[in-house]
């Protein structure tokens, strides 16, 4: 079930990342998106990790050390797809708003 939700989330990245986005808003909107899920995430396991030693994730359990990188890897693969995402859009302007 977890490799499920996990491609899921790896093909949502994709669409994300690969998207047209037309306007600046839209594009602010999809990294907050994008950073917030994964803040929402790390505020989640760090709760969790209050409470007990470990969290169960991918039918394995998980120590806090091993979450942490897992949240570094998280952010830099945000950081990626944002920057994409700006690229686009820059692309895209540039494209259909030439400078006179």
């Amino acid at each position: 079930m977890m490799s499920f939700i996990l491609l899921l989330c790896l093909v949502f990245l994709l669409f994300i990342m690969f998207m047209r986005y037309r306007k600046l808003y839209s594009v602010i909107l999809m990294i907050a998106f994008l950073l917030g899920v994964t803040t929402a995430f790390l505020m989640y396991g760090l709760d969790t990790y209050h409470y007990s030693e470990s969290i169960f994730l991918f039918n394995s359990r998980l120590p806090r050390n091993e979450f942490i990188h897992l949240m570094i890897a998280w952010y830099a693969v945000d950081f990626i797809a944002s920057t994409v995402v700006v690229r686009n859009y820059r692309e895209y302007r540039k494209v259909n708003f030439p400078q006179k």
